[in-house]
């Protein structure tokens, strides 16, 4: 009955006795272990986030081309906005998305995206039509190229 009333303890090496447990040594180290956890799955958690932008900025630069292509194959075939370019039309349109801020249903970009397109007579029923969506993300470095994502497609003249 009298061991069990009793606490643990371990013998050191010196022959001194002391009660089982964890130093503040112990509980401090422990800690900053924990800590240094922590903070890495923190930075990684903002590179997600950062990719995940980056990834929605993507998906609808895509969007935007596949609209721009489809408005260009709907187009009747003699119409002036089918006409070949000869290069680009550089800035032709900018598409801004929108998003609304909390609370006050006021709306700001988060995003510009420059339109461009190019469309070539490759023969009298032929046309090549090239779509190019450029934008800048807000954390590249100044020096840094635009981002682009560009769609090409063929459109023949049926009879």
């Amino acid at each position: 009955m009298d061991e069990l009333r009793r606490p643990k303890t371990s013998e050191h090496r010196t022959g001194r006795r002391r009660i089982a447990g964890l130093t503040l040594v112990e509980v401090m180290m422990a800690l900053a272990i924990l800590s240094l956890g922590l903070m890495a799955m923190l930075g990684m958690q903002v590179q997600a986030m950062r990719g995940s932008k980056t990834g929605r900025h993507t998906t609808r630069a895509a969007e935007i081309a596949r609209d721009r292509m489809e408005f260009f194959h709907r187009v009747q075939w003699g119409d002036a906005d089918l006409a070949d370019t000869t290069g680009w039309m550089l800035a032709g349109d900018i598409v801004n998305d929108r998003v609304e801020t909390l609370g006050g249903g006021t709306f700001r970009t988060e995003q510009a995206y420059t339109v461009d397109w190019q469309i070539q007579d490759l023969a009298v029923d032929l046309k090549q039509i090239d779509v190019r969506v450029t934008w800048r993300e807000p954390a590249d470095p100044a020096g840094r190229a635009p981002r682009r994502f560009g769609a090409t497609s063929m459109r023949f003249q049926r009879q």
